[in-house]
């Protein structure tokens, strides 16, 4: 009898004790963890659903253009990438839409860096006058293999052929590659490094280029340098596990003293079965509710930080840690201008003679008005006395600032 409701007592209170709090705080972290990942999902469907612009000859001396999504871009394919449209894939430029043959992207995606980065095309696919010559030729690139360093790339560009006949016959080599000969024109090789090249993840700041696709997925510069996702838990989060583990051992030592307390007079199993009642009776010192309002705050939080209108275009992509950024207490930056706008407040202007402050502007105002009256441009009268200088010596800046 003494064993029956010993058992019937275990059952009971571990059931609506422990085990049904903690299914119902596992059924709401697991829905927590559905939705981020429900979430990150529709995010990488919104990804590999964007648009590009295909291209490729007809035959007939024309080229076409069709959509294609970024996940079915492979290796080898021609793409024209708009201004301000994310590069799907690792590629090098073909030819650029400006007349100098360059191109800005932003690497802030990549490296963490805002300012530009300067690209251009190689100049022998740049100097031909239309898209339909570019496809006219037959050549093809030499690079290294994958690689994680974005700073660095080294690769060559042959071109054998070009049915426009631009290349004179005196220039053709004579060559054996697996028993076919092969024209190589002489000159038409071209070394290509890292300024011709845009990585996936940066964006096209400036007007529309043509590239070529040479790493995709995994093989590419972005996604090797990135790390496996792995579950986060925030400090605030083992904070609590800690708490829970020593409120835990409390427990036994508070039921094993008052079971101690109340004597051994009875027999084992009435010690023991009034053991875990003591346990029962003094689980409520877990806080097994705080998990479940951190899980469900956390999930708030991180949809109230996509939704705030004062920091635009932000994105909690994760649910599980948006406290720690009240926990931030150094920023490790390699530039100010990564945190700040760099703006420059005047404050004084100080020449030889004389200072202007904000309250002198007048002063400075009616000086180059003056100025401007004696001469054509400021500062005209040093100019003519470097130019008017018969002694040949020459003013060094130094000696040209002390006159100035």
């Amino acid at each position: 009898m003494v064993i029956t409701q010993f058992f019937d007592a275990l059952k009971i209170g571990f059931l609506f004790s422990y085990v049904a709090p903690l299914v119902f705080v596992l059924c709401v972290t697991l829905f927590k963890e559905a939705i981020d990942d429900i979430y990150r999902y529709k995010q990488d469907n919104i990804t590999n659903s964007q648009e590009y612009t295909l291209l490729n000859s007809d035959g007939n001396n024309a080229v076409n253009r069709r959509p294609i999504k970024s996940q079915d871009i492979k290796i080898g394919d021609i793409i024209e990438i708009n201004q301000n449209q994310r590069i799907p894939a690792d590629m090098i430029i073909l030819k650029t839409f400006d007349e100098s043959g360059t191109v800005f992207i932003r690497t802030d995606q990549l490296d963490g860096e805002t300012d530009w980065k300067l690209r251009k095309a190689p100049s022998l696919l740049q100097s031909l006058d239309s898209l339909e010559a570019l496809f006219n030729l037959t050549g093809h690139f030499e690079y290294d293999p994958p690689s994680k360093m974005i700073y660095e790339f080294k690769g060559v560009l042959k071109i054998y052929k070009n049915e426009y006949g631009d290349f004179e016959d005196n220039n053709i080599l004579s060559t054996n590659d697996n028993s076919n000969n092969i024209n190589v024109y002489k000159n038409n090789k071209e070394s290509i490094e890292l300024e011709n090249t845009m990585w996936a993840s940066t964006i096209l700041a400036s007007k529309k280029a043509v590239g070529i696709v040479i790493y995709t997925g995994r093989e590419a510069r972005f996604q090797m340098n990135s790390s496996n996702p792995t579950i986060k838990k925030g400090a605030l989060d083992l904070e609590l596990n800690y708490l829970s583990k020593i409120l835990f051992f409390i427990m036994l030592i508070s039921a094993l003293i008052i079971t101690f307390l109340k004597g051994f007079l009875a027999s084992l199993i009435s010690i023991i079965l009034d053991f875990f009642r003591f346990v029962v009776l003094l689980c409520a010192i877990i806080p097994i509710s705080l998990a479940v309002n951190l899980d469900i705050s956390k999930a708030v939080n991180s949809r109230r930080i996509n939704k705030d209108e004062q920091i635009p275009d932000s994105i909690a992509r994760n649910s599980t840690i948006p406290e720690e950024l009240g926990r931030i207490e150094y920023i490790f930056s390699d530039k100010t201008g990564t945190l700040t706008k760099n703006e420059m407040e005047f404050k004084r202007l100080a020449l030889e003679n004389d200072y202007f402050g904000l309250d002198s502007f007048n002063d400075i105002k009616l000086i180059l008005e003056d100025e401007c009256e004696k001469f054509d441009a400021p500062a005209m009268d040093i100019f003519n006395m470097i130019k008017n200088d018969n002694s040949g010596n020459i003013i060094s800046i130094e000696n040209l600032l002390i006159i100035i």
